[in-house]
């Protein structure tokens, strides 16, 4: 494994070697600029055990980092799982769930796509779902979710009840009038997360609308 510096002209390639290195300074910098600021805000006969909490942070990252935290330990990493598939899918399938509900807000289907490929390949587990009637024609679709097949293996069966947030042309005059102004609705970027009272509205009420309809339409089996 080759690890070095290149000059600053040419283009740069890491290492794996030096990718760590850069994870790890950049760790210790913020820690240390953190530690800084606080020390500046408090008395000074605190620091001992400010630099006793800001080692205890930096030893929980460092457990982060290489994945030797569980649940038996003293500290739990909670994570959004955004780091491995977005859905939170995997997870449920690997308690074997029988029924998961997930809602995708994203534009395309890449999240689904990732996540039935890790069930696969990590899990054994085989879903088969349609997704025609939620792909875009023009700027609507046809329907709002899919219903799909979980095979867990030995006669085992589940299923994925898949909602996308998307519009079908029926939905409210509050939510219609919202798209006209915000083409991007309802796959607009996280990024801005001061939502107007006009946008707050226009998802809550497409997701009401999605629930609806969905509850109403008798496909799903409860018993």
């Amino acid at each position: 494994m080759r690890s070095g510096c290149r000059p600053w002209r040419n283009r740069l390639e890491l290492t794996l070697g030096a990718s760590l290195l850069l994870v790890f300074v950049a760790m210790i910098f913020i820690l240390a600029s953190r530690l800084v600021q606080r020390a500046i805000d408090v008395n000074w006969t605190s620091v001992t055990n400010l630099m006793a909490t800001y080692q205890l942070e930096l030893w929980i990252a460092v457990g982060v980092f290489l994945a030797v935290m569980d649940a038996a330990g003293a500290f739990v990493n909670v994570s959004d799982g955004g780091h491995l598939e977005n859905l939170g899918l995997c997870e449920l399938l690997r308690r074997r769930c029988r029924r998961i509900i997930v809602v995708d807000a994203t534009v395309a289907f890449a999240c689904l796509a990732a996540a039935i490929r890790y069930a696969r390949i990590d899990l054994g587990i085989e879903i088969a779902i349609d997704l025609d009637a939620l792909r875009l024609r023009g700027d609507v679709s046809t329907r709002h979710w899919a219903l799909g097949d979980v095979d867990y293996g030995r006669g085992e069966r589940g299923q994925l009840i898949f909602l996308k947030s998307s519009l079908t042309g029926d939905e409210v005059e509050a939510i219609l009038e919202y798209k006209r102004e915000s083409p991007t609705f309802p796959q607009e970027s996280s990024s801005n997360q001061f939502f107007s009272e006009a946008q707050f509205e226009a998802y809550r009420a497409l997701g009401e609308h999605i629930a609806r309809g969905i509850l109403d339409s008798g496909e799903l089996q409860w018993a």
